[in-house]
């Protein structure tokens, strides 16, 4: 029932890839003087961090900061800059600048590649979404007569698997990011 920021060390249920990023940005922040910022006050620059590893080895960082310029950053196969100066607790601003790296990730899921944004959502643990998209593909039972829609598709994990079986499948999404990572 708060706001404060409490340090962690570990996390036994997130990939240690993750818990890495996070403390590399917490080090970064100390080292640049990079303060966090405190949402009664509006002071302040670091928001919220986010990251995400792939199964292929990659990772990304997205800083959310009340700032439109950040001294250099830890060093990620992607680092993304997300402005977000509203008087919100909504996590992303509207504003994603790549500073540095890749613009999307690459996941393998299926034995098919998906190309990931910080804005497409994905699920977090890519060997379980096989198993459980493997799953729900079984018992939906696809027949190549049938054309399937699947609402809010993120960057197409489940359209795509089920590709192979339906006569057509339709993806609906309404982050633009994620509709181009379906697509590539």
């Amino acid at each position: 029932r708060s706001h404060r920021l409490v340090p962690l060390e570990d996390c036994p249920i997130q990939d240690a890839r993750i818990v890495d990023i996070v403390r590399r940005v917490q080090e970064w922040a100390a080292c640049y003087g990079v303060a966090p910022y405190e949402e009664t006050t509006r002071a302040g620059v670091l928001r919220h961090v986010m990251a995400r590893v792939t199964d292929t080895g990659e990772s990304m960082a997205v800083i959310v900061a009340a700032a439109k310029r950040l001294p250099y950053l830890p060093d990620v196969d992607s680092v993304y800059l997300n402005v977000n100066r509203a008087d919100t607790n909504v996590i992303f601003g509207p504003e994603f600048r790549l500073l540095r790296g890749k613009p999307a990730l690459e996941e393998r899921i299926g034995g098919l590649r998906f190309a990931v944004s910080p804005q497409s959502f994905l699920q977090v643990n890519a060997r379980q979404v096989a198993v459980l998209y493997g799953e729900a593909v079984r018992l939906l039972g696809a027949t190549p007569r049938e054309h399937i829609v699947d609402a809010y598709c993120g960057v197409g994990t489940i359209s795509l698997l089920l590709a192979a079986h339906a006569a057509h499948v339709t993806g609906i999404e309404v982050v633009p990011e994620a509709v181009e990572n379906a697509r590539q």
